[in-house]
């Protein structure tokens, strides 16, 4: 009974009340720390769950009035008690617990509930976890700390809130992913606050990072063992949040609300470690002209933002924003609230002039500036155009693995119902965790039937006919080249639809089915040469719009924005 169609409609149309409710929840505790890093106040669509699970229990409603079913499937206990509430009196209906995407990739798996304390079981695993890295962290940083490269504390530095990798120091010189060149390109005293992805050798790591120039700063030299007991306090401290009722549209949903207040402890210990970090630094008595954020909203730039600001009131803060376009994506757009507690940055540096207006959708008075797309340059290299090579369908899988899990098995259902052959080329997220989908590829027997690519993006897209993903920005890139894209929606999430306005129909399809996609790429590895070149112009105009070239007068323009704030 399930209608994605139906289903994402709804989300579409309660979404900037949610916004507003939480909003107006989080004036309350506009300055408690320990709300803003919940995943209730953070809105975000892509790693939490909680707007979701308010919009099923909404779509239950409705589906309920409708005709009532003798067994519903949920993703949480929670859920399923706010579900059972919504059922008239006196009339029975199985409620049923587990991970709802695996009704859909393991179609021969029984549904069975969870365990009473599972939640809770998953909460103390989480503090464990949390705190099992941190303490590799902190022997990393005490076993390299006489390589320790000092950095200027006198006359100020400008940090760079970078990602590290497994695979970012070449030859012992760390090569920024998202920020190429950035450091030759502006000349500044920098210094590099990392955040890790992929990293299970710190000690190998932390060494790389002392040895760099420009220098990194080492989170553990400054941390106090209190700064880790006070984080940890964080899972007491939120009991304060909890609530015996919070009515959204009609419905009680405090069950949800009260579960996920205590989902991701170990990324909060993580966040909050962040934030105390200024406060060590400031004792320190280093001084910062300024902080670059790659700022995506989540609760680790609300916490690391409203620690700076705490500590260094004067300093100002840059955020760094990537083009992740989705109808949800709400937390990718700050509100007047966010703003007001201090948890966003000064001015936000969008990489292309359209994404101006989409993150100021909830607070026009938002400060922006188009900055150069340091870590796109590679789009404005030129595509073959050779017609004959355009044969591979090129799936592109996330990082979330039960996101590339959904692709994976509708890529597998299209071959198996099409009569033609069907070249299908696999592009891994960076930091996927291969060896996992490869079990599962294993597991169903169609590890063969798949191409695997090893290069970058352009590479793939180069013998592409047609671009098959869930929505991130390498969907925006390959518009962008003149590619057509087909979303998978999902059959239980909600589906990302990119928020791009300027898409031709006929060039971004969604799809839910094995069918509908098989007879999309087959209209795809067929299209005209003058459709073609159509998808070409269009794309031009995408990339024109949503990716800023760098170039000496984009450079020029970043620095003065940097200047400018920093002397105001």
């Amino acid at each position: 009974m399930f209608n994605p169609y139906h289903f994402n409609a709804l989300a579409k149309e309660v979404k900037d009340e949610f916004t507003f409710f939480i909003d107006e929840i989080s004036a309350l505790f506009r300055d408690n720390i320990d709300w803003w890093v919940t995943p209730i106040a953070s809105r975000d669509t892509f790693g939490y769950f909680f707007f979701q699970e308010v919009c099923y229990a909404l779509y239950a409603r409705e589906i309920i009035k409708e005709d009532l079913p003798t067994e519903i499937v949920c993703c949480s206990r929670g859920l399923g008690k706010v579900i059972k509430s919504l059922i008239p009196l006196g009339i029975q209906v199985k409620i049923s617990i587990t991970e709802l995407w695996k009704t859909r990739i393991d179609k021969n798996e029984c549904v069975k509930s969870l365990i009473m304390g599972q939640r809770q079981i998953k909460m103390v695993g989480s503090i464990v976890y949390g705190l099992f890295e941190a303490f590799k962290k902190h022997q990393a940083a005490k076993k390299t700390h006489n390589l320790k490269l000092t950095f200027n504390s006198e006359g100020g530095e400008w940090i760079i809130d970078e990602f590290v990798f497994p695979y970012s120091f070449n030859d012992g010189n760390f090569e920024s992913r998202h920020y190429v060149n950035f450091t030759d390109l502006i000349k500044a005293d920098w210094v590099y606050l990392p955040t890790f992805i992929d990293i299970h050798d710190f000690t190998k790591t932390y060494r790389l990072m002392r040895q760099n120039d420009p220098p990194f700063i080492i989170r553990e030299d400054f941390l106090r063992f209190y700064d880790y007991i006070w984080s940890i306090g964080h899972i007491f401290r939120i009991v304060t949040f909890k609530r015996k009722s919070v009515t959204f549209r009609a419905i009680d949903i405090s069950s949800i609300w009260n579960e996920h207040l205590f989902e991701n402890i170990d990324g909060r210990i993580n966040a909050l470690l962040n934030y105390r970090l200024p406060k060590r630094l400031k004792e320190c008595s280093i001084e910062i002209q300024g902080i670059i954020d790659w700022f995506e909203n989540q609760i680790v730039d609300k916490a690391q933002n409203m620690g700076f600001r705490r500590a260094y009131p004067s300093v100002p803060i840059f955020g760094y924003e990537v083009p992740y376009f989705s109808e949800y994506g709400m937390h990718l757009q700050p509100t007047k609230m966010e703003d007001a507690a201090g948890i966003i940055p000064d001015v936000v540096g969008v990489i292309g002039k359209e994404a101006e207006e989409y993150v100021k959708y909830y607070n026009k008075g938002l400060k922006t500036c188009v900055v150069p797309a340091l870590g796109y340059q590679h789009l404005w290299d030129v595509l073959d155009d050779d017609a004959d090579k355009r044969e591979y369908v090129v799936f592109a899988l996330p990082l979330v693995t039960n996101k590339a899990f959904e692709i994976l098995n509708i890529a597998q259902e299209t071959i198996k119902i099409s009569d033609k052959e069907i070249m299908c080329l696999i592009k891994f997220h960076p930091s996927s965790d291969r060896e996992e989908i490869f079990e599962y590829l294993d597991s169903k027997n169609i590890k063969e039937r798949f191409y695997y690519h090893e290069g970058d993006l352009s590479s793939a897209l180069r013998n592409a006919c047609v671009f098959v993903s869930s929505s991130s920005s390498v969907v925006l890139e390959s518009l962008s080249k003149g590619i057509p894209v087909i979303i998978v929606g999902s059959l239980t999430e909600l589906t990302h639809n990119p928020a791009i306005s300027s898409v031709p129909d006929d060039m971004l399809k969604i799809c839910y089915t094995a069918e509908d996609l098989l007879k999309n790429i087959l209209f795809y590895k067929t299209v005209s040469e003058e459709r073609r070149a159509r998808f070409v112009y269009h794309g031009q105009k995408l990339h024109e719009k949503y990716f800023e070239k760098t170039d000496k007068i984009s450079i020029n323009r970043f620095r003065e924005c940097l200047m400018s704030l920093a002397n105001p």
